[in-house]
């Protein structure tokens, strides 16, 4: 949750994600009923924390 200070700084939501897998089905509803609001996505804790599989699902939810 280091994300906080940043997140809370420019008034964004945190969300938590898995490393690898699929997203959330809540998740991906709450990126696409605010892809209006957010106009970016930013990963925190590297590859590591977040494959490039899950964070294509974010982007695409946001695109929807």
């Amino acid at each position: 949750l280091a994300a906080g200070p940043v997140v809370g700084a420019a008034q964004q939501p945190v969300l938590l994600v898995p490393a690898t897998g699929t997203l959330a089905e809540s998740t991906s509803v709450y990126l696409s009923l605010h892809d209006g609001l957010l106009a970016q996505a930013r990963a925190f804790g590297g590859a590591a924390a977040i494959s490039d599989a899950v964070l294509a699902q974010v982007a695409a939810a946001l695109s929807k």
